[in-house]
């Protein structure tokens, strides 16, 4: 059976001018291409410039915001970060250099210093400047974007203030600037990001295509990740630390998750194709990009996800053969954690995640933590402000050379959250996240279709996910963290006035209900 759609009650609008906007549009791209002008000092690069940015500004204005929203993320998702590739000079991505364009300053490509910022940066704001410029148009409505609960986006223009405070507390109490712009950089544009598909998705509608870019995303890196694996390292015989990047884990997990909650929730043919197919290549992408934490990931998503879903005869037998199988598991454990064989391998690499090898790296990160937590109880309300380094009361190895950052950005970002931000500042940070975990879990019970179900299940299962990744691989600081966070807590934002798991705005409630008569009951 096909699924049905929950369809949305319109809300009646006047009837936007034909061209107001678009001379808006144009005039806007005017002013920011004078200001280029201005800044390149009438270069012929700044002219192309304007005739670029005045014909993008113009095509943007007609199409659905959407769809350039869910072009971004398509981006963050598929290029990788130049700062994150691993092995430089050892292999280059068929798509290192559009990864370039997108992710390196302006100033390296146009020759002005005042642009050191990126082009996907410029996207993500013009676009919300896009939204806005619509709004007091009045021609917001061709978007169609679904209400959201009031309490959520409050929460994020919280965090997003909260990082400003931040910041200047931070300077005022003698920061480094420059260094405050590298430690918020991500941080800031993860509100931006999800404020952005707040005001561009049409929420059950685009879940689907959500669905398809994660997937789809995941199994193209995987396919990246098998050719450098195969032509990089399988021919030295060595085995790579990592494939692609760190933060692809958060997108390994999260696809895979995904697609085992979506077989669960429909029993179908194309479910049950995509775990069998798709399912074996993340969990291989998986073991190819070395990250032992990506398991972690995996398991604790569905630790989180498998108390809630109802109790059918298949989360009875997986019950079942869990406690069963935790003496035998034991024992294998015990029998096998000293061991080298290779029927012991799981054993092994369980072991290396509850026990780390002591070499210098993980003594180093050791002492990391231990100096963060020291740095967090001199300052534990509101923290020392973006702009300073953590407190080094334990000497580690110098690592200034190769990234000088190191005591502002450091390997663990949940506790150098707690250093930099305080106890206060924290939750403010957090609190997005915990929100739309929150209105995921509500919204499970009473989604209507399983495209619902799954789409709750999954946003519950990436803020674990992001959760670790922060913990345990510098995850605040990946740009594929904040598009794939930013996507799915806008998806649960919206999904939970779709379902009545909280309520909208007011003209939404006084609109009536989002479901159609007959469509209160899943199909």
């Amino acid at each position: 059976m096909s699924e049905t759609l929950p369809s949305t009650t319109p809300i009646s609008r006047p009837n936007p001018p034909p061209w107001g906007g678009a001379l808006a549009a144009w005039g806007v791209s005017a002013a920011l291409a004078a200001t280029w002008l201005v800044l390149a000092r009438g270069s012929l690069l700044a002219l192309l410039g304007l005739l670029l940015v005045a014909g993008l500004a113009f095509a943007l204005w007609r199409l659905p915001l959407r769809w350039p929203a869910v072009g971004l993320l398509l981006i963050a998702l598929l290029l990788d970060d130049p700062s994150a590739r691993p092995f430089a000079g050892e292999w280059a991505s068929p798509l290192a250099s559009l990864a370039e364009l997108f992710y390196e300053n302006l100033h390296k490509f146009t020759g002005v210093e005042a642009l050191r910022f990126s082009l996907l940066e410029v996207l993500v704001v013009g676009l919300l400047g896009l939204a806005l410029a619509r709004r007091l148009a009045g021609t917001a409505a061709r978007d169609e974007a679904a209400p959201v609960p009031p309490l959520f986006t409050a929460t994020v223009a919280g965090s997003l203030a909260a990082l400003l405070l931040l910041l200047v507390w931070g300077l005022v109490r003698g920061g480094d600037f420059r260094s405050a712009l590298w430690q918020l950089r991500q941080l800031l544009f993860l509100p931006l990001v999800t404020l952005l598909f707040l005001v561009s998705l049409r929420g059950t509608r685009d879940l689907r295509l959500l669905g398809t870019v994660l997937v789809g995303s995941a199994l193209a890196k995987t396919a990246l990740g098998l050719w450098i694996y195969e032509t990089v390292f399988r021919p030295r015989n060595t085995q790579p630390p990592y494939v692609t990047t760190h933060s692809d884990s958060m997108l390994f997990a999260l696809a895979f998750v995904a697609i085992v909650v979506s077989w669960n929730e429909r029993r179908s043919r194309r479910s049950r194709g995509l775990l069998l197919l798709a399912g074996p290549l993340l969990l291989l992408a998986m073991k190819i990009n070395n990250r032992r934490l990506v398991f972690v990931e995996v398991a604790a998503a569905l630790a989180l996800i498998f108390p809630l879903v109802p109790w059918t005869s298949l989360k009875r037998n997986v019950a079942r053969i869990v406690i069963l199988a935790v003496p035998l598991g034991a024992l294998y454990l015990a029998v096998g954690w000293n061991s080298t064989a290779r029927v012991f391998r799981p054993v092994q690499m369980v072991r290396s995640i509850a026990q780390p090898e002591v070499n210098r790296s993980t003594a180093m990160r050791d002492i990391e933590n231990y100096n963060l937590t020291v740095t967090f109880r001199s300052n534990p309300i509101i923290g020392l402000g973006f702009g300073h380094p953590y407190v080094e009361q334990v000497r580690a190895d110098d690592i200034s050379q190769i990234f000088s950052l190191y005591r502002y950005i450091p390997h663990n970002s949940v506790l150098g959250l707690w250093a930099f931000c305080g106890l206060l500042g924290f939750a403010a940070l957090w609190l997005p996240m915990l929100t739309g975990l929150f209105l995921a879990i509500r919204s499970y019970p009473l989604a209507v279709v399983p495209l619902q179900r799954t789409a709750a299940l999954t946003v519950a299962g990436m803020v674990v996910i992001h959760l670790l990744q922060a913990w345990g691989d510098m995850g605040t600081q990946a740009w594929t963290g904040v598009f794939l966070m930013g996507a799915c807590l806008a998806a649960g934002a919206q999904l939970a006035v779709e379902v009545g798991a909280y309520p909208g705005p007011r003209r939404w409630r006084a609109s009536g209900s989002s479901l159609e008569p007959g469509q209160e009951t899943a199909p």
